[in-house]
């Protein structure tokens, strides 16, 4: 397998509306010295400050452990997906016993790369992209009123106030969750991207794509969160860069040269 390089960054963002971070991420390289799997997480809490902490905090500590304990006798999707509904029922438990009467949850996207195989499971949208010659792919699914109407092609038929509506997540209001889960070949020179809707909402794939070709993923995930402050800062902003190989990056590490956002629609 080729060597994975990864970066990260967090960022509250420039609402003062928002006065605490929600997110959460992580990063395991590898998980444990008996699992040579390596797995990263963002999670995007809601349901009010505190209650989104508490949601997206549980989910981020919960999800590797779970993973860790489900992977011994099962394959990645199996653990994954195990792993996420335990998390899930953690942040229900937390809710029952602190009388946050069901106000609290939590997106999250995860990724496990094991051998050459890329494995994410996402609930909410939070999301992961995989960037390969020169392209930009979204690999996981928004789980919102606006993804479920485009889908069947009624658009027009959404109010604006209800498109960010989540029609999945990991929250004590559910009494299931359902996350979908994506296998994919990770290969030399791919880079992986997962991030919060804080920085996808305000800066365009195209943007990401380059940004990511341009620098190595440590010098690129500040560079997306600093993007996403100049475009506005709305929310909460969590970005994980990660790339297979030595190939990919087209500046030198010091090369502090400014990187424009693509404007949205350009190619």
């Amino acid at each position: 397998m080729g060597r994975l390089r990864s970066g990260a960054a967090l960022d509250i963002g420039r609402n003062p509306k928002r006065p605490t971070n929600q997110d959460r991420l992580a990063v395991f390289e590898p998980l444990a010295p008996h699992c040579p799997d390596h797995l990263y997480l963002v999670c995007d809490g809601m349901g009010g400050h505190l209650h989104g902490e508490i949601a997206s905090g549980i989910a981020a500590e919960e999800i590797p452990r779970a993973y860790l304990e489900a992977r011994r006798g099962g394959t990645v999707e199996e653990a994954l997906r195990a792993a996420v509904e335990d998390a899930h029922q953690s942040i229900r438990t937390q809710s029952e016993s602190s009388g946050l009467a069901g106000r609290m949850g939590t997106t999250a996207v995860v990724a496990v790369v094991a051998g050459d195989a890329l494995t994410v499971a996402n609930v909410g949208d939070s999301r992961a992209y995989l960037v390969r010659g020169g392209s930009i792919r979204q690999i996981s699914k928004d789980h919102t009123r606006a993804a479920e109407v485009k889908e069947l092609g009624l658009e027009s038929d959404l109010a604006p106030i209800g498109r960010s509506v989540l029609t999945r997540s990991l929250s004590a209001g559910r009494e299931q969750v359902e996350p979908e889960l994506f296998v994919e070949q990770f290969r030399n020179g791919d880079a992986l991207i997962l991030c919060s809707d804080g920085l996808w909402s305000c800066v365009p794939e195209a943007g990401i794509r380059t940004v990511v070709e341009e620098l190595s993923p440590e010098a690129a995930a500040p560079k997306l969160v600093q993007m996403a402050n100049r475009a506005g800062g709305p929310d909460n902003i969590s970005v994980i860069v990660v790339r297979k190989g030595d190939g990919g990056a087209k500046r030198k590490e010091d090369d502090t040269g400014e990187i424009e956002a693509v404007s949205p629609g350009a190619p």
